[in-house]
């Protein structure tokens, strides 16, 4: 019980408290009302009213503009891709104070490329697709897009914000304990322990101390019974006695 109470105490030392959004995904946002600004004519758009028609979507001109909205809590989330939000986060007219942050996981994850027609019986169109689709993989495998877009990132950044501890994912982690943190927290168990320990010494002694009373007085009982038995049959051994030498003594 000790171990459960002090567990339970250092995870509420510990435990970080959890920030409160408005909703951490389309579907609560949908079900809440809550005004989600999305930028109008962007693919994003088209889906999230396509996947959640009773939804509170803002269609608003631009992506900036989207996130002014935001800024100035006339929208309470904003759906877009992931690539525009690290733009930006570090952008230093539109998250200043470096709030902006990822709420739950994304709704929607597909790849994208260049648009060309489908056509591969006329003028075989198709196979420019096929080109770009090729060489787009093969500079995503070796790692030349992830560095393309760090370089931009870098290049558009107009202020940078102080690198978080933990990730989006691991908001809910729980801070680190130094070392005179956990002590206070092994002094308490210790004394718990202790306590329990006494406790559990002077129930044995008390019930070892009952258990010898009781034992007493069965025996001292079984020796005053025994020895009324005796006391009994010593008389009656000298009654027969007496009565025979009275018989002896008259036949004489």
């Amino acid at each position: 019980v000790a171990a459960t109470y002090t567990a339970n105490l250092a995870s509420v030392m510990i435990s970080k408290s959890r920030p409160i959004y408005p909703a951490t995904s389309m579907s609560e946002a949908q079900s809440k009302g809550v005004p989600v600004c999305v930028s109008k004519g962007l693919a994003v758009s088209t889906k999230l009213k396509n996947a959640y028609p009773n939804a509170n979507i803002v269609d608003l001109e631009g992506v900036t503009l989207m996130y002014e909205h935001l800024l100035d809590n006339k929208c309470a989330l904003v759906a877009d891709s992931a690539s525009r939000f690290e733009v930006t986060k570090l952008n230093g007219t539109l998250n200043p104070d470096c709030d902006l942050e990822w709420v739950g996981r994304a709704v929607d994850i597909s790849s994208a490329g260049p648009v060309n027609i489908v056509d591969a019986g006329v003028y075989c169109t198709s196979l420019v697709g096929h080109i770009f689709e090729y060489y787009l993989k093969e500079m995503q495998q070796d790692g030349f897009s992830a560095k393309a877009f760090e370089r931009y990132v870098r290049s558009v950044t107009t202020h940078t914000c102080p690198e978080e501890e933990v990730t989006p994912s691991d908001a809910d982690e729980s801070f680190k304990l130094t070392m005179v943190d956990m002590g206070g927290i092994f002094v308490w168990h210790g004394i718990l322990c202790v306590v329990g320990l006494l406790v559990s010494l002077v129930q044995r002694y008390w019930s070892k101390k009952t258990t010898n009373n009781i034992n007493r007085r069965h025996g001292s009982k079984n020796i005053e019974g025994r020895s009324t038995k005796e006391d009994d049959r010593v008389v009656q051994e000298g009654n027969e006695i007496m009565i025979a030498r009275r018989i002896c003594s008259g036949g004489y």
